[in-house]
Protein backbone atom coordinates (compact mmCIF):
# COMPACT_ATOMS: atom_id res chain seq x y z
CA UNK A 1 0.00 0.00 0.00
CA UNK A 2 2.72 2.58 0.67
CA UNK A 3 5.61 1.43 -1.21
CA UNK A 4 9.30 -0.04 -0.69
CA UNK A 5 10.78 2.88 0.72
CA UNK A 6 7.91 3.41 3.10
CA UNK A 7 8.03 0.18 4.19
CA UNK A 8 11.12 0.06 4.45
CA UNK A 9 11.52 2.85 6.76
CA UNK A 10 8.34 1.47 8.82
CA UNK A 11 9.96 -1.83 9.64
CA UNK A 12 13.49 -0.59 10.27
CA UNK A 13 12.00 2.05 12.67
CA UNK A 14 9.30 -0.87 14.44
CA UNK A 15 11.94 -3.18 14.48
CA UNK A 16 15.00 -0.70 15.96
CA UNK A 17 12.62 0.52 18.83
CA UNK A 18 12.11 -3.46 19.96
CA UNK A 19 15.63 -3.89 19.74
CA UNK A 20 15.62 -1.10 22.43
CA UNK A 21 13.38 -2.45 24.25
CA UNK A 22 14.86 -5.48 24.46
CA UNK A 23 18.39 -4.40 25.42
CA UNK A 24 16.55 -2.30 28.23
CA UNK A 25 14.68 -5.01 29.79
CA UNK A 26 18.33 -7.20 29.24
CA UNK A 27 19.75 -4.46 31.16
CA UNK A 28 17.37 -3.86 34.01
CA UNK A 29 16.83 -7.60 34.73
CA UNK A 30 20.47 -8.89 34.71
CA UNK A 31 23.19 -7.65 36.29
CA UNK A 32 26.31 -7.40 33.44
CA UNK A 33 30.39 -7.15 34.26
CA UNK A 34 30.62 -5.43 31.27
CA UNK A 35 28.90 -3.82 28.28
CA UNK A 36 30.72 -6.56 25.78
CA UNK A 37 28.69 -8.91 27.75
CA UNK A 38 25.13 -7.15 27.12
CA UNK A 39 26.19 -6.76 23.30
CA UNK A 40 26.95 -10.25 22.80
CA UNK A 41 23.64 -10.86 24.61
CA UNK A 42 21.45 -9.15 21.98
CA UNK A 43 22.37 -11.92 19.61
CA UNK A 44 21.54 -14.60 21.79
CA UNK A 45 18.13 -12.84 22.61
CA UNK A 46 17.39 -12.62 19.06
CA UNK A 47 17.94 -16.43 18.44
CA UNK A 48 16.24 -17.36 21.37
CA UNK A 49 12.83 -15.45 20.15
CA UNK A 50 12.85 -17.69 16.78
CA UNK A 51 14.13 -14.97 14.45
CA UNK A 52 17.60 -15.29 13.60
CA UNK A 53 20.37 -17.47 14.16
CA UNK A 54 23.49 -14.33 14.63
CA UNK A 55 27.09 -15.62 13.90
CA UNK A 56 29.72 -12.84 15.17
CA UNK A 57 32.54 -12.77 12.73
CA UNK A 58 34.38 -9.72 14.25
CA UNK A 59 33.64 -7.54 17.37
CA UNK A 60 35.86 -4.45 18.05
CA UNK A 61 34.87 -2.28 20.69
CA UNK A 62 36.52 1.04 22.14
CA UNK A 63 34.27 2.38 24.94
CA UNK A 64 36.46 5.36 25.79
CA UNK A 65 37.21 6.39 21.55
CA UNK A 66 33.16 5.61 21.41
CA UNK A 67 34.44 3.21 18.35
CA UNK A 68 32.08 -0.53 18.03
CA UNK A 69 32.35 -2.69 14.51
CA UNK A 70 30.62 -5.89 14.20
CA UNK A 71 30.64 -8.07 11.72
CA UNK A 72 27.36 -10.84 12.04
CA UNK A 73 26.30 -13.25 9.53
CA UNK A 74 22.47 -13.92 9.88
CA UNK A 75 21.25 -17.60 9.05
CA UNK A 76 17.39 -18.72 8.21
CA UNK A 77 15.94 -15.33 7.95
CA UNK A 78 12.04 -15.54 7.50
CA UNK A 79 12.50 -12.15 6.27
CA UNK A 80 14.40 -12.59 2.98
CA UNK A 81 12.56 -16.29 2.43
CA UNK A 82 9.16 -14.50 2.93
CA UNK A 83 10.58 -11.36 0.10
CA UNK A 84 11.61 -14.55 -2.19
CA UNK A 85 8.34 -16.25 -1.80
CA UNK A 86 6.14 -12.85 -2.06
CA UNK A 87 8.00 -11.06 -4.48
CA UNK A 88 10.76 -13.44 -5.96
CA UNK A 89 14.57 -12.29 -5.93
CA UNK A 90 15.48 -8.97 -5.19
CA UNK A 91 17.82 -6.54 -6.70
CA UNK A 92 18.96 -5.12 -3.11
CA UNK A 93 19.09 -6.55 0.85
CA UNK A 94 16.06 -7.21 2.26
CA UNK A 95 16.30 -7.50 6.09
CA UNK A 96 15.10 -4.11 6.88
CA UNK A 97 13.82 -5.87 10.09
CA UNK A 98 16.98 -7.42 11.22
CA UNK A 99 19.39 -4.33 10.15
CA UNK A 100 16.21 -2.29 12.43
CA UNK A 101 16.57 -4.64 15.95
CA UNK A 102 20.36 -4.73 15.85
CA UNK A 103 21.39 -0.99 15.71
CA UNK A 104 18.64 -0.61 18.22
CA UNK A 105 19.79 -3.16 20.35
CA UNK A 106 23.16 -2.35 19.76
CA UNK A 107 22.83 1.63 20.01
CA UNK A 108 21.03 1.38 23.37
CA UNK A 109 23.20 -0.94 24.99
CA UNK A 110 26.37 1.49 24.29
CA UNK A 111 24.68 4.75 24.67
CA UNK A 112 25.48 6.15 21.61
CA UNK A 113 24.21 5.84 17.65
CA UNK A 114 25.10 2.14 16.05
CA UNK A 115 23.58 1.55 12.76
CA UNK A 116 23.63 -2.01 10.79
CA UNK A 117 23.74 -2.21 7.11
CA UNK A 118 23.08 -5.47 5.35
CA UNK A 119 26.01 -6.56 2.97
CA UNK A 120 24.70 -9.49 1.18
CA UNK A 121 21.31 -11.23 1.45
CA UNK A 122 19.75 -14.61 0.90
CA UNK A 123 16.92 -13.16 -0.85
CA UNK A 124 19.65 -11.88 -3.81
CA UNK A 125 20.19 -15.59 -4.20
CA UNK A 126 23.14 -14.92 -1.51
CA UNK A 127 23.73 -18.51 1.11
CA UNK A 128 23.35 -16.09 4.27
CA UNK A 129 22.54 -12.80 5.09
CA UNK A 130 25.79 -10.96 6.49
CA UNK A 131 25.77 -7.03 8.01
CA UNK A 132 28.07 -4.68 9.37
CA UNK A 133 27.54 -2.88 12.28
CA UNK A 134 29.38 0.67 13.25
CA UNK A 135 28.71 3.76 15.24
CA UNK A 136 27.99 7.04 13.60
CA UNK A 137 31.15 8.27 13.07
CA UNK A 138 33.24 4.95 11.96
CA UNK A 139 30.43 5.12 9.23
CA UNK A 140 31.61 8.23 8.08
CA UNK A 141 29.86 9.87 5.07
CA UNK A 142 29.21 5.72 4.02
CA UNK A 143 25.89 6.02 6.27
CA UNK A 144 24.33 8.84 4.98
CA UNK A 145 21.94 7.32 2.02
CA UNK A 146 20.89 4.74 5.00
CA UNK A 147 20.12 7.24 8.06
CA UNK A 148 16.45 8.50 6.31
CA UNK A 149 15.15 4.53 6.89
CA UNK A 150 15.66 5.13 10.85
CA UNK A 151 13.93 8.66 10.61
CA UNK A 152 10.56 9.14 12.28
CA UNK A 153 9.03 11.98 10.34
CA UNK A 154 8.22 10.86 7.12
CA UNK A 155 6.51 7.96 8.52
CA UNK A 156 4.26 9.68 10.80
CA UNK A 157 3.62 12.31 8.17
CA UNK A 158 2.83 9.19 5.41
CA UNK A 159 0.78 7.10 8.01
CA UNK A 160 -1.55 10.50 8.60
CA UNK A 161 -2.22 10.83 4.65
CA UNK A 162 -3.19 7.17 4.60
CA UNK A 163 -5.41 7.17 7.84
CA UNK A 164 -7.18 10.44 5.75
CA UNK A 165 -7.31 8.72 2.69
CA UNK A 166 -8.61 5.76 4.27
CA UNK A 167 -11.36 8.08 6.26
CA UNK A 168 -12.45 9.40 2.63
CA UNK A 169 -12.96 6.02 0.86
CA UNK A 170 -14.49 4.90 4.38
CA UNK A 171 -17.33 7.87 4.21
CA UNK A 172 -17.98 7.62 0.43
CA UNK A 173 -18.25 3.92 1.37
CA UNK A 174 -20.90 4.99 3.31
CA UNK A 175 -22.97 7.58 1.32
CA UNK A 176 -23.10 4.71 -1.17
CA UNK A 177 -24.39 2.00 0.61
CA UNK A 178 -27.15 5.01 2.26
CA UNK A 179 -27.94 5.76 -1.39
CA UNK A 180 -28.49 1.72 -2.30
CA UNK A 181 -30.28 1.18 1.32
CA UNK A 182 -32.97 4.87 0.48
CA UNK A 183 -33.41 3.31 -3.07
CA UNK A 184 -34.77 -0.66 -2.11
CA UNK A 185 -35.70 1.06 1.27
CA UNK A 186 -40.49 0.18 -0.02
CA UNK A 187 -42.27 3.39 -0.03
CA UNK A 188 -45.23 3.11 2.00
CA UNK A 189 -48.84 4.41 1.03
CA UNK A 190 -51.68 4.33 2.55
CA UNK A 191 -55.67 4.09 1.77
CA UNK A 192 -57.06 7.25 0.72
CA UNK A 193 -60.60 6.60 1.78
CA UNK A 194 -61.52 7.37 5.45
CA UNK A 195 -60.86 4.05 6.28
CA UNK A 196 -61.27 2.66 10.12
CA UNK A 197 -58.81 1.39 10.65
CA UNK A 198 -56.30 2.92 8.73
CA UNK A 199 -54.45 0.63 6.63
CA UNK A 200 -50.85 0.43 5.49
CA UNK A 201 -49.94 -1.16 2.16
CA UNK A 202 -47.66 -1.95 0.14
CA UNK A 203 -46.65 -0.08 -3.35
CA UNK A 204 -48.33 -2.42 -6.67
CA UNK A 205 -45.88 -4.21 -7.79
CA UNK A 206 -44.01 -5.27 -4.77
CA UNK A 207 -46.83 -7.59 -3.35
CA UNK A 208 -50.19 -8.36 -4.64
CA UNK A 209 -52.86 -7.02 -2.38
CA UNK A 210 -56.66 -6.94 -1.57
CA UNK A 211 -57.91 -3.88 -0.32
CA UNK A 212 -61.65 -3.88 0.94
CA UNK A 213 -62.27 0.26 0.59
CA UNK A 214 -65.46 1.30 0.52
CA UNK A 215 -66.38 2.52 -3.51
CA UNK A 216 -65.16 5.95 -3.05
CA UNK A 217 -61.82 4.65 -1.78
CA UNK A 218 -58.85 5.79 -3.91
CA UNK A 219 -55.07 3.57 -3.38
CA UNK A 220 -52.50 6.37 -3.73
Amino acid sequence: MVGPEQTRRILTRFAYFWGQADAAAMRRVFKWESVVDLVKAGPRLHAMQGVVRWVTKKLEMDQVAGRFEMEVAWHGSAEADEHMAVFGRAAHPACWMLSGYASGFMSFALGHDVYFVEQRCRAMGERVCTAVGKDRTSWGAAINPHLHYFQAADIKGKIHSLTEELRRVTRELQRSTERLTTLERPRWSKCGARLSPRFWIWPRGLRPLILRCSSRARVG
